[in-house]
């Protein structure tokens, strides 16, 4: 079972709803449908409305799966951390540190392949300073 799984079956069976928000709830409802359909922009969309909503620290983490999985790793970087730092249980923590160490894995790649700019043509006019 993979994390975000996990995850999701750990949230669905907790004694107390996630969320209060019958709003909040609807677009993280919405989200775990676009994730199952592997539309990661659409649950990104639903999970920071949710969390707009009701800024549940467990949101976080699904917010930035599917970050991660849009390619937008910075983003998915910035919302593990936050998640961590609200001090979720050690699983989940070590679950969002290799997640962030994929997505600086996918940075690193990403800035090496990058060529260096070309720097500008110099004009017949231009003569290197005295």
């Amino acid at each position: 079972m993979s994390a975000l799984a996990l995850f999701a079956l750990t949230l669905a069976l907790a004694p107390e709803p996630l969320l209060r928000d019958p709003q909040a709830r609807a677009a993280f409802d919405a989200a775990q449908e676009a994730f199952a359909a592997k539309d990661y922009a659409e649950a990104s969309k639903q999970l920071e409305r949710a969390y707009m909503l009701e800024p549940e620290l467990d949101l976080l983490y699904p917010w930035a799966q599917a970050e991660r999985n849009l390619g937008r790793c910075e983003s998915a970087i910035d919302l593990y951390q936050k998640f961590i730092d609200g001090g979720p249980n050690q699983r989940m923590i070590e679950t969002a540190n290799q997640n962030i160490a994929r997505c600086e894995e996918s940075l690193a790649a990403a800035g090496a392949a990058e060529p260096e700019p070309e720097p500008p043509p110099q004009t017949g006019d231009e003569r290197p300073p005295p």
